[in-house]
């Protein structure tokens, strides 16, 4: 995969957003960048698809947890390393 899964994330949430606010890794995704529950549901759904990962793999405990970009990142990341294993 020639982009990396932190590009993928940052792209896709761009795509969402409708301001052009700077994205980074700390941003946090309600309240930096306010990122509601159905946007986030899209933005999962598209990287999950372009990630080839089943939105299915996630637990509701896991989607709770995530706060910033970077746990988004490291989550993706994961669950990419996790299928490519099996």
């Amino acid at each position: 995969m020639k982009e990396s899964v932190y590009e993928i994330v940052i792209e896709n949430l761009s795509n969402q957003l409708e301001d052009d606010i700077k994205i980074t890794a700390d941003s946090r995704l309600k309240e930096d960048l306010g990122f509601p529950s159905i946007k986030m549901i899209m933005f999962f759904t598209a990287v999950t698809k372009k990630l080839n990962i089943s939105i299915m793999d996630f637990t509701d405990y896991e989607l709770i947890n995530i706060e910033t970009v970077n746990d988004v990142t490291v989550l993706l990341t994961q669950k990419l390393q996790k299928n490519e294993q099996n």
